[in-house]
């Protein structure tokens, strides 16, 4: 496995070193931008779902199915940053970081639908939700509308059921 080194960035966008150091500092600071343009754009969708836990199962699909559709537009840059997050430390930090702030976010809305389990059992849900969603959309990665409609269906029967044993 290749490592990734700003020669082989700068390479790849069609840049030299040069013009990659004028807008990065290192490449650790690429991997954190990057990571945080696509988490801002994914955090008003699942920010609407988690923010209203009394939405409808039809609501949630909908919410999920933007959810995928922007994970399959973007799923190069996402891919790359998995890829590199197995063996580059930084970016496994950035990569990490982002999923479990989604865990956070999963986990407030968890205590407001299943108050019957305590802190832990909550958090450990939450991760659990936030690493096998992006394990799904990651391996899965839907190529077209019927595959959008299929991991969002199957997505939000795992949310919906989540939701609905208390």
């Amino acid at each position: 496995m290749a490592v990734m080194t700003v020669g082989r960035v700068a390479e790849a966008a069609g840049v030299s070193r040069a013009t990659f150091y004028l807008y990065f500092p290192d490449k650790r600071e690429l991997t954190d931008a990057l990571t945080q343009e696509l988490f801002a754009q994914w955090t008003p969708i699942s920010g609407s779902l988690l923010a209203e836990p009394d939405r409808s199962k039809d609501e949630v699909l909908e919410l999920i199915r933007s959810v995928v559709r922007a994970w399959r537009e973007h799923a190069g840059p996402l891919a790359g940053l998995i890829e590199v997050a197995e063996y580059d430390a930084d970016a496994r930090r950035s990569w990490r970081t982002m999923i479990e702030g989604v865990a956070a976010s999963i986990g407030t809305w968890l205590a407001a639908v299943r108050t019957d389990l305590d802190d832990d059992a909550r958090q450990a849900l939450a991760e659990v939700l936030a690493w096998g969603a992006e394990r799904s959309l990651h391996q899965m990665q839907p190529q077209d509308a019927a595959g959008d409609e299929r991991l969002a269906g199957a997505l939000t029967e795992l949310v919906w059921s989540v939701r609905s044993a208390a």
